[in-house]
């Protein structure tokens, strides 16, 4: 297909483009996307109740421990979150594509990786 069809957008859907603007529906469900948003909600929850709580932390003796623990758990808890959105979105889910002449079906090196099984 030439570069014109494209432009035109004649039957080139955004899935089959290589850098199409949407996000796949196989990479909506990675789960480097769900865990980099429920860390980065619990990081952000716990962070401000770090900042703005005074609650005082205290071991089961009783000693006060002089550590808020909300904010030094929180900021690894971003940290992370952004360190898995970042892979996610350097490295994005490739779904393979069947070939014309397998009929649908994929060859064994797309099942089971470059060892076949056995």
């Amino acid at each position: 297909m030439s570069d014109s069809d494209m432009a035109k957008g004649s039957d080139v859907s955004d899935a089959d483009r290589p850098s199409g603007g949407r996000m796949s529906r196989a990479a909506l469900f990675d789960l480097r996307w769900i865990l980099a948003f429920l860390f980065g909600v619990y990081g952000i929850v716990v962070t401000l109740m770090g900042l703005l709580s005074h609650a005082r932390t205290s071991t089961a003796s009783g000693q006060d421990v002089h550590v808020n623990v909300n904010l030094w758990t929180g900021i690894p808890m971003l940290v992370l979150a952004a360190v898995f959105a970042l892979w996610a979105a350097l490295r994005p889910t490739v779904v393979p594509r069947p070939d014309d002449k397998t009929d649908g079906r994929l060859d064994d090196s797309a099942r089971f990786g470059p060892y076949p099984p056995g």
